[in-house]
């Protein structure tokens, strides 16, 4: 008996066992070439779309970065791009009662906190004069123990319990009027 290759061969079942190894072998490299060429094709549509996802406004980015700092939890904006919901889902999942503001204002306070107070605790008074803003009370002293902020970042105590109302500045859309809320809020944020 003649196997594939010409040589002689005794045992009729080497012929067979050769012929199924060859076939295998041949099996094995088509299938490691799909799977090379499907690689090829997914991997890029793969990194494409983590791309687009981490680096879309409001993408699954987080919106804010909480740490605890000792004796105080420290919140610094992440993502000023973030919408509302993002944010507030984002604190209530860090445990603080929060109500979320953009407010559209001017380029050097986006991104930033610019108000913080709870909710009703104060009323804003009409300006005295034309174009002054309205007079709206200092409520620092009500929050100064259980939270503390500067435009970059907000200090919350552990176990804060209140409600808080917190104006985010953000960029205006075209045609959009800035708004004062920098200027007229309970806890003033930013510089004179």
């Amino acid at each position: 008996m003649t196997d594939a290759g010409g040589t002689m061969t005794d045992i009729p079942y080497l012929a067979h066992l050769r012929e199924d190894l060859v076939t295998g072998i041949g099996q094995r490299r088509r299938r490691v070439a799909r799977r090379r060429r499907a690689a090829l094709v997914l991997a890029p549509a793969v990194l494409a779309a983590t791309v687009v996802a981490t680096t879309l406004p409001g993408g699954s980015s987080p919106a804010f970065a909480i740490e605890r700092d000792g004796d105080w939890i420290e919140v610094r904006i992440a993502d000023a791009a973030a919408s509302e919901t993002q944010m507030e889902n984002e604190l209530q999942a860090a445990g603080i009662d929060a109500d979320i503001i953009l407010a559209p204002t001017t380029a050097e306070y986006v991104g930033q906190w610019a108000c913080i107070g709870p909710p009703f605790s104060f009323s804003i008074a009409p300006s005295t004069q034309p174009g002054d803003p309205p007079q709206v009370p200092d409520v620092r002293s009500q929050l100064q123990d259980q939270m503390q902020a500067t435009p970059e970042v907000l200090y919350l105590r552990p176990g804060f319990t209140g409600r808080l109302v917190i104006v985010i500045g953000r960029a205006p859309q075209a045609g959009e009027q800035t708004n004062a809320w920098p200027e007229a809020c309970g806890l003033r944020l930013v510089s004179e």
